[in-house]
């Protein structure tokens, strides 16, 4: 079963007609939910060989979904200018720019030209950004989110020809 953002809510439920290899999705993604935030995870968790980052790649390979790779790309320089934005002036000039990334998702998923494990994988990763203990934390979780999309483009490119 997968996870599908509620539109009135803010939380994943589960999505009726679940696609085969799910269980498989939401086994690599249990770290991710329980994490109080991406911060609390580890790059060591994220980036090694067989880490978060590497899973979700395989299993977006994997069930045939493939993520388009300028998709992906795109995705990940719009993210990379708000971490930009946050290095220039702090979390607060940036908000706007985060929570802009959930549009632009459900855009793409709209449109089909990302899967859906890729939109409830990003979605829970920037779920997992603001923090209730202030600007420095949500920062540091942005820092984090940046890293885990950077090592998903990287072994996206590896697994792309296999």
């Amino acid at each position: 079963m997968s996870y599908e953002r509620s539109r009135y809510k803010n939380e994943y439920e589960p999505k009726q007609n679940s696609r085969r290899g799910n269980s498989e999705f939401e086994d690599i993604l249990k770290p991710l939910k329980e994490a109080p935030d991406l911060g609390s995870i580890s790059i060591e968790d994220i980036a090694k060989p067989d880490g978060i980052a590497e899973k979700v790649a395989k299993q977006l390979k994997s069930n045939r979904s493939e993520l388009n790779p300028t998709q992906l790309r795109k995705y990940f320089d719009s993210i990379i200018k708000i971490q930009e934005k946050i290095s220039e002036s702090g979390w607060e000039s940036a908000k706007s720019g985060y929570y802009m990334l959930y549009p632009t998702l459900a855009y793409a998923k709209g449109r089909k030209t990302i899967p859906g494990d890729f939109y409830n994988f990003c979605t829970l990763c920037l779920d997992k950004i603001p923090s209730k203990t202030g600007d420095q934390a949500s920062a540091e979780n942005f820092k984090k989110f940046v890293s885990v999309m950077e090592s998903l483009v990287a072994y996206s490119k590896y697994y792309e020809k296999e």
